[in-house]
């Protein structure tokens, strides 16, 4: 047993493993090995694993590591110091650190957290890293952690049974999903409030996608100033508020040119356009060719 009181060196430190945990680890020939290949030259799983409950965890590293390490936390509590701050990481947060950067993270005493966790490296790592949020912040909180933490788990099953190309091209296929869903996912605000709000506006434009509902109705409906929910709303989507509704109203008219045999007319009416030409230079803008040519186009 280590004595949790000494100098911890670059080295994880736990007590006697942690009941349930799983845990895989790639020999560093396969790794190298790895490059050869363009889904795993593109992001490899180089560790992985499961601790539940995680009592007295502690992680050390001076240097850092090679790989950007991916933490999953789904109940419980832990922290983790980085050379400029230190952060906390609850159940429903995720932490990463990137390559070469010194750390410390471990469980809290009182409430020990249960992780799932992965290195990772590759070329497409750090643009996933920056999707994901993590460029802004070492810690961001997600809507739902326990998906991404099924797809940890998929991940280290495969890894689990071999490590063969086959189970880290899967692995590093669902590592993928498990970093872009954490972008897709990942709280914009701690106020639950203010994020729900943004998605209360999200679902609205997407149930009337063909009403015509101003910037100032949309802010009134949930109670924030016109400028802050642009910015709010910018930042979850990528888009303008107009820019959305224009997608939507796009949405609606493709499926009405794909399922019906609607005119072209009452297609751009029903999409929320009263001036047909308009509604063409509009759908010519986004889809690169006319309402016509679209229905005429075989699809599937």
């Amino acid at each position: 047993m280590v004595d949790l009181t000494q100098q911890l060196g670059p080295v994880c430190y736990k007590l006697e493993g942690f009941p349930g945990q799983r845990l895989r680890v790639i020999p560093n020939s396969v790794v190298a090995s790895a490059k050869a290949h363009a889904i795993t030259d593109w992001l490899t799983v180089t560790d992985i694993g499961y601790f539940p409950t995680a009592t007295a965890h502690r992680c050390h590293r001076d240097t850092g590591v090679a790989q950007t390490i991916i933490i999953v936390c789904t109940q419980g509590q832990g922290y983790c110091q980085l050379p400029s701050t230190r952060v906390s990481v609850s159940a429903g947060q995720v932490l990463a650190i990137s390559p070469g950067t010194p750390h410390e993270y471990g469980a809290s005493m009182e409430t020990p957290w249960s992780i799932w966790w992965a290195h990772v490296k590759g070329l497409g790592v750090r643009a996933l890293y920056e999707v994901a949020g993590f460029a802004e912040k070492p810690v961001v909180d997600v809507r739902n952690v326990l998906s991404i933490a099924s797809l940890i788990d998929e991940a280290l099953t495969d890894l689990e049974r071999d490590d063969s190309q086959r189970s880290l091209i899967a692995a590093s296929g669902t590592m993928t999903h498990a970093l872009a869903l954490i972008g897709s996912e990942r709280r914009l605000d701690t106020s639950t409030s203010v994020e729900d709000s943004v998605l209360a506006v999200v679902d609205y434009l997407r149930a009337h996608a063909a009403a015509h509902v101003s910037r100032s109705e949309l802010a009134a409906l949930v109670g924030l100033s016109e400028s802050y929910l642009a910015t709010l709303f910018h930042k979850a989507t990528g888009m303008s508020i107009l820019q959305y509704q224009t997608r939507q109203r796009m949405t609606l008219a493709r499926e009405l040119l794909d399922t019906t045999n609607l005119p072209i007319r009452a297609v751009a009416q029903t999409a929320g356009y009263a001036d047909q030409l308009y509604f063409s230079r509009q759908f010519r803008r986004v889809h690169g060719m006319s309402p016509e040519t679209y229905r005429a186009h075989t699809k599937g």
